[in-house]
């Protein structure tokens, strides 16, 4: 399940790049994060995912006129085997030699306002991703729930490059990275649908998803 849960883990990073957005008017780095946001919900593109995984993953994320998002990336498994991570508008798929589970749709969340959000300050910086000049914007929250974000977001448009999270200790613990990234590249809605003749199991459950996945991995 480890090599499964890593991409799907990149996956659901990529389907958030567009939801990051500042919540305080505080000069230049909230302002220029939240354009990165708009700008993200908005833009299609193709690159090479980044992480601390060796072998090659490579995303392709679609967002149509109407806000939907769709996204497909494929690697590979340790015993070589390709992987497909599917988002389209009938769910989520993973897609190995031609079958397919279709995760169990992700339980309502009810949010319980036990205390007060966080406040969070905003640090504005320079630097580089590989040969693009980016800006590096640091959102930090202190307290019981404190966390810091980096944003390294291209100076000419404004794509978020590359994304870091720590705990309240410094720690890293989640990133993502882009490279060789095309922005609004040509892409075909076939792109994101499952091959005709895939034998797809449906996952009503998380349970029921843990054990196709099993028997996905294990052919």
């Amino acid at each position: 399940m480890n090599g499964k849960r890593k991409v799907q883990s990149l996956l659901g990073l990529v389907l958030l790049t567009g939801c990051f957005c500042s919540s305080a008017a505080d000069g230049n780095a909230s302002e220029i994060l939240a354009r990165a946001g708009e700008i993200a919900a908005r833009t299609s593109y193709t690159a090479e995912l980044l992480s601390p995984s060796s072998r090659p993953q490579h995303a392709w994320v679609k967002k149509s006129p109407d806000g939907k998002s769709f996204s497909r990336v494929e690697s590979t498994l340790a015993d070589g085997r390709k992987i497909v991570l599917l988002h389209n508008s009938k769910g989520s798929f993973t897609m190995i030699a031609g079958k397919v589970v279709r995760d169990a749709p992700l339980p309502e969340v009810v949010k319980k306002d036990l205390s007060p959000a966080p406040e969070k300050h905003y640090t504005l910086a320079e630097g580089m991703h590989g040969k693009i000049a980016c800006y590096i914007v640091t959102v930090e929250a202190k307290g019981a729930s404190a966390f810091k974000q980096e944003y390294y977001i291209g100076k000419k448009d404004s794509f978020i490059y590359q994304w870091n999270l720590y705990d309240g200790k410094g720690k890293k613990i989640s990133s993502l990275g882009y490279a060789n990234v095309k922005l609004n590249p040509p892409m075909g809605d076939s792109l994101f649908e499952l091959p005709e003749n895939a034998d797809v199991t449906v996952s009503k459950s998380r349970e029921e998803e843990k054990s196709a996945m099993v028997s996905l991995l294990g052919t």
